[in-house]
């Protein structure tokens, strides 16, 4: 689940309109694609994420994309789609997208009803010394048609704030990014038993270009799993 979640964080920092207003993330356009390998604690690779935009509404304001997880075998994994939104200087991005991608696949047959309007913010631009905000969002699942609830599933992101400005190097070349760390809780609920999952996440962001890499922590500060841009096609 750990490492499904760094896919999905991967997706969040990707997932960005390219108009005027959001043009340091990667550029809207139909076809545009990038890739995310992941690699376990030791470094080696383990799998990748490849995101394509499929669609682009409202003038470049909105935007529908697909995820492609694979293994390190090259098998498909699971496949989603995404919806994000550019609102005046800011980046808009539906939580249910930063669910994790084996959590949402273990519900494909049920019904899910998100609860409130969480989005994930992302400015126009960073500046290190900023805090962005935090986000939170729920889901109630059922059965196919039922009403009754049988799990209940929230997620927070919250403590986001831009760390630093650093030099990263990744498959892809070497970028001048900001860092961004934040901290994420998982919790599903099943009658009266809850179960958290709690980590740490650093991201390095490259204006005009977007995510470089992820780190992801216990929260001991244990390094669970990490990924870097390995391609990208505009």
């Amino acid at each position: 689940m750990k490492k499904q979640f760094l896919f999905a964080v991967a997706f969040i920092l990707w997932a960005i309109a390219a108009n005027a207003q959001c043009d340091m993330y990667f550029p809207l356009a139909i076809g545009a694609s990038f890739e995310m390998t992941s690699y376990n604690p030791k470094e080696e690779p383990n799998g990748t994420v490849t995101y394509q935009i499929k669609d682009v509404r409202l003038d470049g304001a909105e935007a529908d994309m697909i995820s492609e997880v694979k293994d390190k075998k090259g098998k498909v994994q699971s496949t989603a789609a995404y919806m994000v939104q550019c609102k005046g200087t800011e980046m808009m991005i539906d939580m249910k997208s930063t669910l994790p991608a084996a959590t949402l696949d273990g519900y494909k047959d049920m019904d899910i009803r998100a609860k409130g309007d969480g989005f994930v913010v992302l400015p126009g631009t960073l500046a290190v010394g900023t805090k962005l905000p935090d986000a939170v969002m729920s889901w109630d699942i059922s059965a196919k048609g039922q009403t009754a609830v049988m799990t209940t599933l929230s997620m927070s992101i919250t403590n986001r704030m831009v760390e630093s400005k650093d030099t990263v190097t990744v498959p892809a070349g070497t970028f001048e990014c900001y860092k961004i760390t934040s901290n994420s809780r998982i919790e599903t609920a099943i009658g009266g038993m809850k179960i958290p999952i709690e980590m740490k996440t650093v991201e390095y962001y490259c204006p005009g270009t977007g995510l470089i890499r992820t780190e992801t922590y216990s929260k001991n500060d244990k390094l669970q799993g990490s990924s870097a841009l390995s391609k990208i096609t505009k």
